[in-house]
Protein backbone atom coordinates (compact mmCIF):
# COMPACT_ATOMS: atom_id res chain seq x y z
CA UNK A 1 0.00 0.00 0.00
CA UNK A 2 1.13 3.52 -0.74
CA UNK A 3 2.11 5.28 2.46
CA UNK A 4 1.80 9.02 3.08
CA UNK A 5 4.67 10.68 4.99
CA UNK A 6 3.38 13.87 6.55
CA UNK A 7 5.32 17.09 7.03
CA UNK A 8 3.80 20.48 7.76
CA UNK A 9 5.28 23.41 5.92
CA UNK A 10 4.83 26.67 7.66
CA UNK A 11 8.40 25.12 6.96
CA UNK A 12 12.07 25.26 6.25
CA UNK A 13 14.61 23.13 4.96
CA UNK A 14 12.60 23.08 6.46
CA UNK A 15 12.49 25.58 9.26
CA UNK A 16 15.47 27.44 7.86
CA UNK A 17 13.76 28.71 4.71
CA UNK A 18 10.81 30.04 6.69
CA UNK A 19 12.98 31.73 9.25
CA UNK A 20 14.89 33.45 6.45
CA UNK A 21 11.65 34.67 4.89
CA UNK A 22 12.10 35.94 1.34
CA UNK A 23 15.82 36.62 1.74
CA UNK A 24 18.30 34.53 -0.20
CA UNK A 25 19.66 31.54 1.70
CA UNK A 26 22.99 31.97 -0.08
CA UNK A 27 23.75 35.71 -0.43
CA UNK A 28 25.62 36.88 -3.54
CA UNK A 29 29.36 37.22 -3.23
CA UNK A 30 30.51 40.83 -2.72
CA UNK A 31 32.89 40.31 -5.63
CA UNK A 32 30.01 39.42 -7.96
CA UNK A 33 27.37 42.18 -7.71
CA UNK A 34 23.97 41.57 -9.27
CA UNK A 35 24.15 44.77 -11.35
CA UNK A 36 27.35 46.15 -12.82
CA UNK A 37 27.96 49.63 -11.44
CA UNK A 38 28.59 52.47 -13.87
CA UNK A 39 31.80 54.47 -13.28
CA UNK A 40 29.84 57.65 -12.52
CA UNK A 41 27.42 56.00 -10.10
CA UNK A 42 27.88 57.09 -6.48
CA UNK A 43 29.43 54.49 -4.19
CA UNK A 44 26.85 53.47 -1.60
CA UNK A 45 28.10 52.38 1.80
CA UNK A 46 25.63 49.79 3.04
CA UNK A 47 27.76 48.63 5.96
CA UNK A 48 25.17 50.09 8.35
CA UNK A 49 22.46 47.73 7.09
CA UNK A 50 24.38 44.55 6.31
CA UNK A 51 27.69 42.99 7.24
CA UNK A 52 29.93 40.58 5.36
CA UNK A 53 28.30 37.65 7.16
CA UNK A 54 25.57 39.24 9.28
CA UNK A 55 22.15 39.98 7.84
CA UNK A 56 20.74 43.49 8.18
CA UNK A 57 17.90 42.59 10.59
CA UNK A 58 20.43 40.86 12.85
CA UNK A 59 22.69 43.93 12.84
CA UNK A 60 19.71 46.12 13.70
CA UNK A 61 18.66 43.83 16.55
CA UNK A 62 22.22 43.86 17.90
CA UNK A 63 21.90 47.60 18.54
CA UNK A 64 18.87 47.32 20.83
CA UNK A 65 18.59 43.75 22.14
CA UNK A 66 20.66 41.69 24.52
CA UNK A 67 19.80 38.37 22.85
CA UNK A 68 18.75 37.55 19.29
CA UNK A 69 17.45 34.27 17.81
CA UNK A 70 19.59 33.51 14.75
CA UNK A 71 20.34 30.85 12.17
CA UNK A 72 24.06 30.37 11.57
CA UNK A 73 24.59 28.82 8.14
CA UNK A 74 27.79 26.83 7.69
CA UNK A 75 30.18 27.65 4.87
CA UNK A 76 30.37 24.07 3.58
CA UNK A 77 27.22 22.96 1.80
CA UNK A 78 26.42 19.73 -0.03
CA UNK A 79 25.02 21.51 -3.10
CA UNK A 80 27.13 24.63 -3.50
CA UNK A 81 25.51 27.39 -5.55
CA UNK A 82 25.12 28.27 -8.30
CA UNK A 83 25.51 24.93 -10.11
CA UNK A 84 25.73 22.40 -7.30
CA UNK A 85 22.28 20.92 -7.82
CA UNK A 86 22.57 20.65 -11.60
CA UNK A 87 26.01 19.07 -11.32
CA UNK A 88 24.76 16.56 -8.77
CA UNK A 89 21.79 15.56 -10.94
CA UNK A 90 24.04 15.06 -13.96
CA UNK A 91 26.59 13.02 -12.04
CA UNK A 92 24.00 10.78 -10.36
CA UNK A 93 21.55 10.32 -13.24
CA UNK A 94 21.93 6.53 -13.22
CA UNK A 95 21.81 6.01 -9.43
CA UNK A 96 18.70 4.64 -7.74
CA UNK A 97 16.80 6.93 -5.41
CA UNK A 98 17.13 4.57 -2.47
CA UNK A 99 20.89 4.45 -2.95
CA UNK A 100 21.10 8.24 -3.32
CA UNK A 101 19.04 8.80 -0.19
CA UNK A 102 21.46 6.79 1.91
CA UNK A 103 24.54 8.45 0.43
CA UNK A 104 23.14 11.98 0.57
CA UNK A 105 22.05 11.67 4.20
CA UNK A 106 25.47 10.29 5.11
CA UNK A 107 27.24 13.12 3.26
CA UNK A 108 25.05 15.79 4.87
CA UNK A 109 25.78 14.44 8.34
CA UNK A 110 29.53 14.32 7.66
CA UNK A 111 29.47 17.96 6.53
CA UNK A 112 27.49 18.97 9.62
CA UNK A 113 29.88 17.04 11.87
CA UNK A 114 32.71 19.19 10.51
CA UNK A 115 30.78 22.46 10.53
CA UNK A 116 28.92 22.45 13.83
CA UNK A 117 31.75 22.10 16.41
CA UNK A 118 33.58 25.36 15.51
CA UNK A 119 30.31 27.28 15.78
CA UNK A 120 29.25 25.66 19.04
CA UNK A 121 32.70 26.34 20.52
CA UNK A 122 32.02 30.08 20.31
CA UNK A 123 28.71 29.92 22.20
CA UNK A 124 28.34 30.55 25.90
CA UNK A 125 25.62 27.87 26.18
CA UNK A 126 26.11 25.46 23.27
CA UNK A 127 23.77 22.95 24.88
CA UNK A 128 20.84 25.29 24.21
CA UNK A 129 21.52 25.49 20.45
CA UNK A 130 19.77 23.31 17.89
CA UNK A 131 21.90 21.78 15.15
CA UNK A 132 20.47 21.15 11.68
CA UNK A 133 22.45 18.57 9.70
CA UNK A 134 20.32 18.83 6.59
CA UNK A 135 21.64 22.35 5.83
CA UNK A 136 24.72 22.48 8.06
CA UNK A 137 23.28 25.18 10.29
CA UNK A 138 22.94 26.02 13.97
CA UNK A 139 19.88 27.75 15.43
CA UNK A 140 20.44 29.55 18.72
CA UNK A 141 19.64 32.61 20.81
CA UNK A 142 22.89 34.58 20.95
CA UNK A 143 24.18 37.78 22.45
CA UNK A 144 25.65 40.44 20.13
CA UNK A 145 29.09 39.44 21.37
CA UNK A 146 28.51 35.78 20.47
CA UNK A 147 27.25 36.77 17.03
CA UNK A 148 30.40 38.79 16.38
CA UNK A 149 32.59 35.86 17.45
CA UNK A 150 30.70 33.42 15.25
CA UNK A 151 30.86 35.78 12.26
CA UNK A 152 34.66 35.71 12.42
CA UNK A 153 34.77 31.95 11.74
CA UNK A 154 35.83 30.82 8.28
CA UNK A 155 33.39 27.93 8.64
CA UNK A 156 30.40 30.33 8.73
CA UNK A 157 28.72 31.48 5.51
CA UNK A 158 26.00 33.82 6.86
CA UNK A 159 23.94 34.67 9.95
CA UNK A 160 20.20 35.19 9.57
CA UNK A 161 17.53 36.40 11.96
CA UNK A 162 15.31 33.53 13.14
CA UNK A 163 11.61 34.05 13.74
CA UNK A 164 11.66 32.36 17.13
CA UNK A 165 14.07 30.71 19.58
CA UNK A 166 14.78 27.03 18.86
CA UNK A 167 12.69 24.62 20.96
CA UNK A 168 14.45 21.88 22.86
CA UNK A 169 13.87 18.23 21.97
CA UNK A 170 11.60 17.86 25.00
CA UNK A 171 9.17 20.41 23.55
CA UNK A 172 8.58 18.46 20.39
CA UNK A 173 4.93 17.88 21.21
CA UNK A 174 2.92 14.70 21.27
CA UNK A 175 0.94 12.79 18.68
CA UNK A 176 -2.71 13.70 19.18
CA UNK A 177 -4.19 10.48 17.81
CA UNK A 178 -2.38 7.14 17.46
CA UNK A 179 -4.20 4.81 15.09
CA UNK A 180 -4.50 1.09 15.57
CA UNK A 181 -1.07 -0.25 14.52
CA UNK A 182 -2.51 -3.57 13.41
CA UNK A 183 -2.63 -4.99 9.84
CA UNK A 184 -4.02 -2.64 7.24
CA UNK A 185 -6.27 -3.78 4.40
CA UNK A 186 -5.06 -3.51 0.81
CA UNK A 187 -6.33 -0.46 -1.05
CA UNK A 188 -9.37 -0.81 -3.26
CA UNK A 189 -11.62 1.77 -4.90
CA UNK A 190 -14.62 -0.54 -4.58
CA UNK A 191 -17.47 1.14 -2.75
CA UNK A 192 -15.71 4.53 -2.80
CA UNK A 193 -16.85 7.67 -4.55
CA UNK A 194 -13.95 8.89 -6.66
CA UNK A 195 -13.81 12.68 -6.87
CA UNK A 196 -13.95 14.30 -10.31
CA UNK A 197 -10.37 15.58 -10.25
CA UNK A 198 -8.95 12.16 -9.36
CA UNK A 199 -11.11 10.59 -12.06
CA UNK A 200 -9.91 13.11 -14.66
CA UNK A 201 -6.26 12.09 -14.23
CA UNK A 202 -7.22 8.48 -14.80
CA UNK A 203 -6.36 7.25 -11.32
CA UNK A 204 -9.28 4.85 -11.07
CA UNK A 205 -8.35 3.17 -14.36
CA UNK A 206 -4.81 2.69 -13.07
CA UNK A 207 -6.15 1.14 -9.87
CA UNK A 208 -8.80 -1.07 -11.47
CA UNK A 209 -7.38 -1.98 -14.90
CA UNK A 210 -3.64 -2.06 -14.21
CA UNK A 211 -3.84 -3.09 -10.57
CA UNK A 212 -1.31 -0.42 -9.57
CA UNK A 213 -2.12 1.00 -6.14
CA UNK A 214 1.24 2.33 -4.98
CA UNK A 215 1.95 -0.65 -2.76
CA UNK A 216 5.38 -0.23 -1.15
CA UNK A 217 5.78 3.44 -2.08
CA UNK A 218 6.14 6.33 0.39
CA UNK A 219 5.01 9.79 -0.71
CA UNK A 220 6.05 12.86 1.29
CA UNK A 221 3.39 15.56 1.65
CA UNK A 222 4.59 19.06 2.54
CA UNK A 223 1.60 21.21 3.36
CA UNK A 224 -0.21 22.76 6.30
CA UNK A 225 -1.33 19.63 8.10
CA UNK A 226 -3.39 16.51 7.40
CA UNK A 227 -6.43 15.01 9.08
CA UNK A 228 -4.90 11.54 8.89
CA UNK A 229 -7.77 9.93 10.82
CA UNK A 230 -9.99 10.45 7.76
CA UNK A 231 -11.42 7.16 6.48
CA UNK A 232 -9.65 7.57 3.13
CA UNK A 233 -6.26 8.23 4.75
CA UNK A 234 -6.02 6.31 8.02
CA UNK A 235 -5.03 3.03 6.36
CA UNK A 236 -2.36 4.70 4.20
CA UNK A 237 -0.57 7.06 6.55
CA UNK A 238 3.13 6.28 6.99
CA UNK A 239 4.38 5.25 10.44
CA UNK A 240 7.97 5.92 11.50
CA UNK A 241 9.26 2.46 12.47
CA UNK A 242 12.03 3.93 14.62
CA UNK A 243 9.84 6.17 16.76
CA UNK A 244 7.65 5.45 19.79
CA UNK A 245 4.66 7.78 19.90
CA UNK A 246 4.16 10.11 22.87
CA UNK A 247 7.21 9.20 24.93
CA UNK A 248 8.74 12.72 24.44
CA UNK A 249 11.99 11.11 23.23
CA UNK A 250 13.85 11.26 19.93
CA UNK A 251 13.96 7.47 19.60
CA UNK A 252 15.45 7.30 16.10
CA UNK A 253 17.98 10.08 16.71
CA UNK A 254 16.95 12.20 13.73
CA UNK A 255 16.52 15.37 15.81
CA UNK A 256 12.72 15.29 16.01
CA UNK A 257 10.72 14.11 19.02
CA UNK A 258 7.70 11.84 18.51
CA UNK A 259 7.74 12.18 14.70
CA UNK A 260 5.55 9.11 14.45
CA UNK A 261 3.51 10.25 11.43
CA UNK A 262 5.66 13.17 10.36
CA UNK A 263 6.55 16.58 11.74
CA UNK A 264 5.48 20.23 11.81
CA UNK A 265 8.73 22.03 11.00
CA UNK A 266 7.19 25.45 11.59
CA UNK A 267 6.03 24.80 15.15
CA UNK A 268 8.69 22.11 15.72
CA UNK A 269 5.98 19.74 16.86
CA UNK A 270 4.90 16.18 16.10
CA UNK A 271 1.29 17.31 15.75
CA UNK A 272 0.73 17.05 12.01
CA UNK A 273 -3.08 17.27 12.06
CA UNK A 274 -3.27 20.96 11.09
CA UNK A 275 -6.39 23.09 11.34
CA UNK A 276 -6.61 23.88 7.61
CA UNK A 277 -8.25 21.48 5.17
CA UNK A 278 -5.79 22.10 2.33
CA UNK A 279 -3.22 19.51 3.39
CA UNK A 280 -5.97 16.90 3.72
CA UNK A 281 -7.30 17.65 0.23
CA UNK A 282 -3.82 17.41 -1.30
CA UNK A 283 -3.11 14.14 0.48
Amino acid sequence: MLRIHLGIVSLSLAAVLIACGERELFPPSPSEPDVEQEPDDPVVDDSATTGPKIDGPVLAAMQTRTTIPVIVLGEEQFLEPPNGYASFIAAEAEASRSELRTRVISALKVIAARGHPPILSQLDSPEDARTLWIVNAVVAVLTPEEIERVAELSSVKFIYLAQAPPPSDGQGGSVVTVLNPGPRPAFTSAGKTVSWNVEMIGAQRVWDELGVTGEGSVVAVLDNGVRYVHDDLRDGVWVNPGEVANNTLDDDGNGYVDDYYGFDFGAMSARVSGSSAHGTWVT
